[in-house]
């Protein structure tokens, strides 16, 4: 089990929280650090939508990561926007905050 330091941190972006590491650290590293983190609306049903995607992990992880760039209301805003045109891939969504910039 690992340890809580300063040199065990629990994943962060800006405006989420990984459940999961207040909890136990451990999952954050074996597992799907993402699962339980508590997402805002619109990225949450993206993510739910990837799930069933053979690379939806990947694709979630590119999401995310979009956020330490963008901003968290931006990428939810492109999630927002991917998901009334009735698409969730992270190409489409990222295209979209390319766009805004």
């Amino acid at each position: 089990m690992l340890a809580r330091s300063a040199a065990a941190r629990p994943p962060t972006i800006p405006g989420i929280t990984c459940r999961c590491w207040l909890a136990n650290p451990a999952p954050c590293v074996t597992a799907l650090p993402f699962k339980d983190w508590v997402l805002p609306a619109a990225i949450e049903r993206v993510r739910r939508k990837l799930a069933s995607a053979d690379d939806g992990n990947r694709q979630m992880v590119d999401i995310l990561n979009a956020v330490l760039t963008d901003g968290l209301p931006a990428v939810e805003a492109a999630c927002a926007e991917a998901i009334a045109h009735g698409v969730h891939s992270a190409d489409v969504v990222l295209n979209i905050l390319a766009r805004q910039a």
